[in-house]
């Protein structure tokens, strides 16, 4: 499964996931989204997306909100207990 594949089924455009993309280069590992990696997509009624969050690993979490011009992300750590 890809991103651009859980966006289709949500019916979601292809634009917001492409400009979430682009917005800035640590958000290109969303290009290599596989099956069972996991994401947190929070949008509204009308398919717009507020926020996106991806683990790529088991300590590195992505965070892109949408901001009033565009995405903003943040690349963190998580903790281990």
């Amino acid at each position: 499964d890809t991103l651009a594949n859980v966006f289709r089924r949500l019916h979601i455009d292809l634009s917001q996931m492409h400009a979430m993309i682009s917005s800035h280069p640590r958000n290109k590992s969303l290009m290599h989204v596989h099956a069972g990696d996991r994401i947190h997509l929070v949008y509204d009624n009308q398919q717009t997306v507020h926020e996106l969050v991806y683990r790529p690993n088991l300590t590195t979490q992505l965070t892109i909100k949408r901001a009033t011009e565009g995405y903003e992300s943040n690349l963190t750590s998580v903790q281990l207990d």
